[in-house]
């Protein structure tokens, strides 16, 4: 387990850039939470979009409970 969030923080980043759906969805956690990187939530909707364009479920939910709020 990597205990080093900015080295992971990292390793998603690559991964995400080879369209890893569940990477990008972990880079929105990181970027909405604030892990291992500043809280940014242009970049963690970015990020969540990605995913859910990759497939990911959770990144499918969460990115339609959002639009449901924004109505």
């Amino acid at each position: 387990m990597i205990k080093d969030e900015k080295t992971a923080l990292e390793l998603l980043k690559k991964a995400a850039y080879k369209n890893h759906a569940l990477s990008d969805y972990m880079l929105f956690k990181c970027y909405y939470f604030g892990i291992g990187a500043c809280k940014n939530d242009s970049l963690a909707v970015k990020y969540l979009q990605k995913s859910a364009l990759l497939g990911d479920k959770n990144a499918k939910r969460v990115l339609k409970k959002i639009q449901d709020i924004e109505k």
